[in-house]
């Protein structure tokens, strides 16, 4: 009859050889240390916990022996009937001797029996997902996991919780030789913990004396007839096996982080398109996916490069851009902006930064103001201009200049050298720049002489901006009846006139209002009128005044026609006009239409001056 107990102590859980465990790798976690640290789970992993030589093993029954490491013990061959675990060749046969007789101090073990300690601590490098624990014991075990009871088998009949036999002598009625290997198999997943674990197997190896019977009630065989102890390796071995089977997950440290530097241009316009650059770089110890550049103005930026593995993460030594543009609305100075940055870590942490830039809008503006000393000037006058040019806008003017269309470049004083580079024709914001010009009226001149100055100035960002302003005279001022009415400072009349060694007085009656007849009703007296007036302006005027440049007035020959149609009528145009009675008169407007016409023409060059007087 053999007897066989055995209890064993299975070692849970991942464990880079702690204690001197059969384990299989982990993942290892980044060496890096940040603040805002978080947990990220990698792939699964395993590893499995077997019975060797490195297992601690103490005698706990009736023998005082310190801790020791277990040996090989003698291998029963019938001991791997059922054993079918999947790491089984990594497990042991092991107990406190190579043999059950084998004395440990004492030299009565193997009659009186052994109840020995198992015990293995490991560790887990991750969170457990899955346990199981296989035991084989000759002949009984109780199993204890991180201090929790697992469970026991081939120990009876005691009640649950009575341990009683480990201290007693280990007879039939306590540890079954019948069951002589017993086999066990465990879900502990929860009793597994991260970190260290310890596993405790109490195996018991069964009493063989002569006073323990077999189940029918009779004694042990003898040896020779005599009642001797049998209890040997080949009769009564002792031994324990198992392995733990442990899935995990590796749990390494994570610091995401990410970091986004926005760039632009310093200044820009109402209307431009500004372009923004995102520098993007991964500021944490774990690539980043799900990248992505949101601007509140821009929107969302469009990836450029970085990316030099193409693997869509930003890792941890690259640098990816993004750009993104922005049209300048109206009335926005500066023009201010934040971009944000986000990532996803591989624990589906989001990371985040942002960054802002500030553009400042550029409204360039320039105004002249022009002036001249006279409104009125007759050919050979010299008329001085003056100009007063200022910036207007919100940024320094360069290279401003200032041309008049009649004059040329004109010569401005208040410039200064803003952007140093030897000249000063640069125009500070509100500054002021002055200057002057002369021009002398020429006979080939236009009546209303019109001239046009444009200042101009250019930003810092090429923009030109101008502005003008126009100054008219009058080059010829011919004047009215009525002026000469009102004024007998007259000259005198060329010989050729009609009006010629007339006195004043008498020329002064052929003026409307003056003895002439009003509102044009006697067309002779009208002509005269305005004969009169314009020989006056041509006497007067003639030398400052070219009058033979108004082609649409033709004054010489039409002062020359009139003066032949009047001459053939007498001085008292009045009374000659009157005798004509109505149909005379009314025939007389017909014949001589043509000749009467041309007290219009008279009447235009005489108000050519109107707006000089």
């Amino acid at each position: 009859m053999k007897k066989l107990i055995y209890l064993i102590v299975l070692a849970l859980i991942l464990g880079l050889a702690l204690t001197g465990c059969l384990l299989s790798n982990v993942g290892q976690a980044p060496a890096t240390g940040q603040s805002g640290i978080s947990y990220l789970t990698k792939s699964p992993d395993s590893m499995t916990v077997v019975s060797d030589t490195n297992t601690m093993v103490t005698e706990i029954n009736n023998i005082d022996v310190a801790d020791q490491d277990a040996v090989l013990c003698w291998v029963h061959p019938g001991w791997f009937s059922g054993l079918t675990w999947k790491g089984w060749s990594g497990a042991q046969w092991i107990w406190d001797t190579y043999e059950s007789d084998d004395p440990i101090q004492s030299p009565s073990a193997s009659i009186t029996g052994r109840v020995v300690r198992f015990e293995r601590t490991f560790n887990i490098s991750g969170t457990p997902t899955a346990g199981t624990l296989h035991i084989a014991v000759d002949n009984g075990y109780e199993v204890w996991l991180n201090g929790q009871f697992v469970g026991t088998d081939n120990v009876w009949p005691l009640p649950p919780g009575d341990l009683s036999w480990r201290t007693s002598n280990l007879k039939q009625e306590h540890v079954d030789w019948t069951n002589w290997q017993t086999v066990g198999n465990y879900n502990v997943i929860g009793l597994l913990q991260s970190g260290t674990n310890t596993l405790m197997i109490i195996a018991g190896n069964e009493y063989m004396y002569t006073d323990d019977t077999q189940p029918s009630g009779t004694s042990w065989p003898r040896t020779g007839g005599s009642a001797e102890p049998v209890g040997n390796k080949s009769n009564n071995p002792g031994g324990v096996v198992f392995q733990l089977d442990i899935d995990y997950e590796v749990v390494i440290e994570e610091a995401p982080g990410i970091a986004i530097e926005k760039s632009g241009p310093a200044t820009a316009h109402e209307g431009d398109i500004i372009t923004y650059t995102y520098t993007v770089t991964n500021a944490g110890d774990v690539p980043l996916s799900a990248v992505a550049v949101s601007d509140d103005l821009a929107g969302a930026a469009v990836y450029v490069s970085g990316d030099t593995n193409t693997d869509g993460f930003l890792d941890l030594d690259e640098t990816w851009i993004f750009t993104a543009n922005y049209d300048v609305p109206p009335v926005v100075d500066p023009v201010m902006n934040t971009a944000n940055v986000f990532g996803t870590s591989p624990q589906d942490t989001q990371v985040t930064d942002d960054d802002d830039w500030s553009v400042d809008i550029l409204n360039p503006a320039i105004s002249v103001v022009k002036s001249a000393d006279t409104e009125v000037a007759a050919p050979g006058d010299t008329v001085t201009y003056s100009y007063t040019v200022t910036n207007t806008g919100d940024c320094i003017l360069y290279d401003v200049s200032l041309v008049d269309d009649v004059v040329g470049t004109i010569t401005l004083t208040g410039l200064t050298d803003e952007d140093s580079d030897g000249f000063s024709d640069d125009l500070a914001v509100d500054a002021t720049a002055t200057g002057t010009a002369d021009y002398e009226v020429t006979i080939d001149d236009p009546e209303w002489l019109v001239n046009n100055a444009t200042a101009s100035g250019t930003d810092e960002l090429g923009l030109t901006v101008d502005d003008e302003a126009s100054w008219t005279f009058h080059t010829m001022c011919a004047r009215t009846i009525g002026y000469w009415k009102n004024h007998l400072d007259w000259c005198s009349l060329p010989e050729e006139s009609i009006f010629y060694e007339v006195d004043k007085t008498t020329l002064l009656t052929y003026l409307p209002g003056s003895g002439a007849e009003v509102n044009g009703m006697n067309p002779l007296e009208m002509l005269r009128a305005q004969l009169l007036a314009a020989e006056l302006n041509v006497a007067c005027f003639d030398d400052e005044f070219d009058y033979s440049r108004y082609d649409a007035v033709n004054i010489y020959d039409t002062i020359h026609n009139a003066e032949e149609f009047l001459d053939d009528f007498p001085d008292d145009l009045n009374t000659y006009w009157s005798g004509l009675g109505k149909a005379g008169q009314r025939a007389f407007r017909i014949a001589h239409a043509d000749s009467l016409a041309l007290k219009d023409v008279l009447d235009t060059f005489n108000n050519m001056g109107d707006e000089c007087f």
